[in-house]
């Protein structure tokens, strides 16, 4: 999929060193000779560069390996959940004491993440959390965990984005291992301990152009059954029974955000658009969100307190460019709805999808906390394309619609120019398809 979370530079030095740091132990699962069980009663084998573990039903499992971690170190296992009960966790051990105390990270199938840690209880292990919360990264059966300490810093990851970074020094050294709930099987396919600190940072922006056929980043709230799918540059939600929230994870404060959404079919008073919102226990503590729907209406409200305008002229209620600006003023093909948030500044750590029930739609694009965010608006000041190729125009190949969605010509390289001058007055959208991993830039052109 083609999508690029925003990393500053120093996070690139910072992961550069970690991939030529000192390995202290990798397994790669030939054998199972590495690891022992130390509490429960699982399956375990190991075939095909796999270590296969499956814990019976009301029970749990610890596995051990007895690398001792250094003071400074980077742990991270790769695993595949192949049955994942309710209410039950997966996830990594390390610090292990002598007595089994220890930190866990570990995630659900809610994709809710936990950081805790098992101490002595008379004669027993009890759990004690340290923190938590969702993250739309982590997945419901491929995920690669990974923890990362230096002087008591302890940095969480799942598929490469950074959960949490926090401060703890309960236990200093000890050992790393697995921990498996009751009902779980799952293969881990790969294990490595580096003598690296990788600190990272937090997502702040998210791009998606919805090439391939998987939803990565993506998750909805409480498994909403609508039907979603992502294939051929555009993201299908299909929404029947109950409202949709598909949100990706971030710290998007002040952060900009566009899309572009076309209805496809349903209940035409159906709202549909973007949400921000923070999410802080199972349920969403605070949210805003900016709407559309087919005839041509839109709302801009807290969760809760809207009541749609218009309809509006400037909705297509077709295909229709929706912008949320870093101030959070919604836009609209361009045009400024007159609604704003009050509270602008708010902390969110998700921006969503959010569909109501009875309404199917498509997306083409999608990006959030990217510089900018408002399209580019070019306004003539005489009867010839207006445009700056130094601001927006970098080649590559492209295609450009009119305002009711539909295409209207493709281009190569700089040739946008000569198929603009082709058509007749009015806005255009140009969307640049670069190659994998690049920028998608798009700009709104008036010709006259």
């Amino acid at each position: 999929m083609n999508r690029k979370i925003a990393i500053v530079a120093g996070t690139l030095l910072c992961l550069i060193s970690f991939l030529y740091g000192g390995t202290i132990f990798e397994d790669a699962f030939n054998n199972a000779n590495n690891w022992v069980t130390v509490s429960g009663a699982p399956q375990t084998n190991c075939s095909g560069g796999l270590y296969n573990v499956i814990v019976p039903g009301g029970q749990q499992a610890i596995i051990k390996n007895s690398t001792a971690l250094p003071a400074q170190y980077t742990y991270s296992a790769k695993f595949k959940v192949n049955t994942f009960p309710a209410q039950q966790a997966v996830g990594i051990i390390f610090n292990m004491q002598a007595d089994m105390q220890c930190y866990v990270l570990f995630i659900a199938n809610t994709r809710q993440y936990t950081f805790g840690k098992f101490v002595k209880s008379g004669s027993s292990l009890s759990f004690q959390s340290i923190s938590y919360g969702w993250n739309s990264f982590i997945s419901l059966d491929n995920n690669t965990l990974k923890v990362s300490k230096k002087n008591g810093e302890t940095s969480l990851y799942c598929n490469g984005v950074l959960l949490e970074r926090l401060t703890n020094s309960d236990f200093s050294a000890g050992n790393i291992g697995f921990f498996i709930g009751g009902g779980i099987n799952v293969s881990f396919d790969h294990v490595l301990v580096t003598d690296q600190y990788k600190k990272g940072e937090y997502v702040t922006g998210f791009r998606d152009s919805f090439d391939d056929n998987d939803i990565v980043g993506w998750a909805p709230i409480n498994n909403n059954p609508a039907t979603v799918k992502s294939e051929g540059g555009v993201l299908k939600i299909s929404n029947v029974n109950s409202q949709l929230t598909l949100f990706t994870s971030g710290l998007y404060k002040n952060k900009a955000c566009t899309t572009i959404v076309t209805y496809k079919g349903g209940n035409k008073e159906a709202l549909y658009g973007v949400n921000f919102f923070k999410m802080e226990t199972p349920s969403i503590t605070k949210s805003y969100l900016f709407w559309i729907n087919a005839n041509r209406k839109y709302a801009v409200c807290h969760t809760g307190t809207y009541l749609p305008h218009g309809p509006e002229s400037y909705i297509n209620g077709t295909t229709d460019t929706l912008v949320v600006s870093k101030d959070y003023k919604f836009y609209i093909n361009g045009k400024l709805a007159y609604d704003s948030i009050n509270d602008a500044g708010f902390d969110f750590n998700a921006v969503a999808f959010n569909v109501n029930p009875g309404v199917s739609i498509e997306a083409q694009i999608f990006k959030v906390g990217e510089p900018g965010g408002v399209p580019i608006i070019y306004s003539p000041n005489s009867n010839h394309v207006n445009y700056n190729p130094h601001k927006y125009l970098l080649g590559g190949l492209g295609l450009i619609y009119d305002t009711r969605g539909r295409k209207v010509a493709s281009f190569e390289g700089k040739g946008y120019h000569e198929k603009l001058k082709d058509l007749s007055s009015g806005p255009y959208y140009i969307i640049m398809k670069g190659k994998k991993n690049h920028v998608i830039r798009r700009a709104i052109v008036n010709i006259k």
